[in-house]
Parts: structure tokens; C-alpha cells; sequence
């Protein structure tokens, strides 16, 4: 193996652990990669390939059988909440799996057939769940795209719309809503620039953190995130959030125009 292989996780989401092998726990620093997305492996160690995902750059172990060596490119991801891959361009069909918001597909040229586009190795899936990869580049409002996760259930290092925790709906909003180079955890995020500039007051969008946890202000007193104490996504307000979590540490304001 070369050192720096680009290799492409073929499952719905595949388990960024800290430290490799099975283990009862989850380590401080373990993330979540979804379909598609591209993890540089330096070396194998054991049934585990060690690297570092290429959209965030989070370093860590993943399991032999969510990956391949990189063969083609990515065109499209999916920009619904949840879809369905199926067997054939029929909703009838049976399905082979389900994948998340944000996962990365290769659709074939011009395979557009009774409202399916087929995902190369994979299966058909409704042409309306898909977008070009381009469309990442255009800013839209990311206050929206947080709250299409309300409901979603909380998973700690969980990324996906079968769950998710407080920095990976912060990272995934932000990336949906054309912002990049967002960083996975929450503590990173409240270092970066990227986020947009530290602000005193509140209003719609700002990304408000606390002692290890972040979430997005819906308004100006009204903040979504991912949270333990709900088991999921929720909206309340930041007076009972900030309580909970001993006072905000920091309230950054991205740019809503680039």
C-alpha cells in the first residue's frame, strides 16, 4: 500500500474510532464518514485502516469492510434527509440500502429513467433526493438546513440522519449551506475563523458555543442542536440552554453572504 491511498467508504456510514479494534466505549475524538466521502489511509493496522478524512482532515481508524481503493469520482450528494438506493428505477423495486443527507454519489450520465438517476455500483434513486456537487458551493440559509434534523436522534461522533451530535449538525449545516473548511469538533469550531467573526449579542444563524457543546440560534433567543439531555435534535431557547450548560463561551456570526 502507498502511503496516502485514497480509499471511498462504501457504506451508509462507516465509524471514525480514535483507536482501532472493537471496544465497549467511544473515544474523545471519534467522528462518523458518510457514503461516498474519501478517507486517505497511511496504513493498515490489523482488520483497521488508519488515516484521515479528507473533508475535515479528522484522523483516526476505520474498519477493513467499509472501504475500497478510489475508482471514479464523485457528481452528486443527496439533499434529502434520508433516501433510498433501490434495486431498479421503480419505487416498487425493492431497496438496497438507505443513505443520509450529504452522502457523495457517482450518478451515470444521462440515466435519468422514470424519475430514478442510477448511482454507479450502487442502485437507482430518485432524481428530486440528488444534487450536483456544485450546488454545495452556493450559500443558502444554514438555519434551515439545521432544522431539517429536528427530530433526528442524538449520536455521539454521529454525523447521519440516523444520528447525530451537536458539532457534526453544526458541520453538516454549514457544509450544506455552502461554507467550507468547517472543522468536526466542537471546540475546533469555536477556534476557526471559518465560522465567522466572535459577536456579544444573538441573532438568527449565529453558531453559540458552551463547555463542549454548540448549537445554531434560530432567532435571537431560540437556538437547534443536537442534545443528550432530549436524546435528539431540538429547539428551546438559549436562556435554558446556556443554564444547563454553564453560560455561553462564545457566539460566532458566518457570513451570510460570501
Amino acid at each position: 500500500m502507498s502511503k496516502d491511498s485514497a480509499y471511498i467508504v462504501i457504506s451508509a456510514m462507516a465509524d471514525l474510532r480514535e483507536e482501532p479494534g472493537s471496544i465497549g466505549g467511544i473515544g474523545r475524538r471519534d467522528s462518523q464518514l458518510l457514503l461516498g466521502e474519501i478517507f486517505d489511509v497511511e496504513s493498515l493496522e490489523g482488520n483497521f485502516f488508519k488515516g484521515r478524512s479528507r473533508h475535515d482532515g479528522y484522523k483516526g481508524y476505520i474498519a477493513l469492510p467499509h472501504l475500497m481503493p478510489l475508482e471514479g469520482r464523485a457528481t452528486h450528494f443527496v439533499d434529502n434527509h434520508l433516501a433510498i438506493i433501490h434495486n431498479d428505477a421503480d419505487i416498487k423495486s425493492g431497496h438496497k440500502m438507505n443513505v443520509s443527507f450529504m452522502s457523495r454519489l457517482e450518478i451515470e450520465k444521462d440515466s435519468l429513467r422514470n424519475g430514478f438517476v442510477r448511482a454507479c455500483g450502487l442502485g437507482w434513486i430518485p432524481e428530486r433526493h440528488v444534487k450536483p456537487l456544485p450546488d454545495l458551493k452556493k450559500r443558502i440559509d444554514h438555519v434551515s438546513v439545521a432544522l431539517r434534523f429536528v427530530g433526528t436522534p442524538y449520536r455521539y461522533a454521529g454525523r447521519s440522519a440516523l444520528g447525530i451530535d451537536c458539532s457534526g449538525l453544526t458541520q453538516v449545516a454549514l457544509t450544506r449551506a455552502g461554507f467550507t473548511r468547517i472543522p468536526r469538533d466542537a471546540d475546533m469550531q469555536e477556534k476557526s475563523k471559518h465560522l465567522g467573526p466572535v459577536v456579544q449579542d444573538t441573532q438568527r444563524g449565529d453558531v453559540v458555543f458552551f463547555r463542549g457543546h454548540v448549537g445554531i440560534m434560530v432567532d435571537d433567543a431560540n437556538i437547534v442542536s443536537a442534545t443528550e439531555k432530549y436524546a435528539g435534535v431540538v429547539i428551546e431557547t438559549l436562556h435554558e440552554l446556556a443554564d444547563r450548560q454553564g453560560g455561553v463561551t462564545a457566539i460566532r456570526r458566518p457570513a451570510l453572504k460570501i
